[in-house]
């Protein structure tokens, strides 16, 4: 049963991965495909990391939020 259920999450976790991908390669396709300049490794790095700060700081004023009410 517990086999059963962590093989499971497992298909979920792969396939939400794959459609991240596919979806990440689309932009980048739409991006190519409109003329414009795909964004080399560091550019990626640098919005990569502000995206993450950004979500962490929406997760923490959540959090506060429901601690006050």
């Amino acid at each position: 049963m517990l086999t059963g259920l962590l093989v499971l999450a497992l298909l979920i976790a792969v396939s939400k991965w794959i459609v991240w991908r596919i979806s990440f390669m689309a932009v980048l396709l739409y991006y190519a495909e409109c003329g414009q300049e795909i964004p080399d490794n560091s550019t990626i790095q640098k919005y990569q990391t502000k995206a993450a700060l950004k979500l962490l700081r929406q997760r923490r004023s959540r959090s506060t939020r429901r601690k006050q009410h």
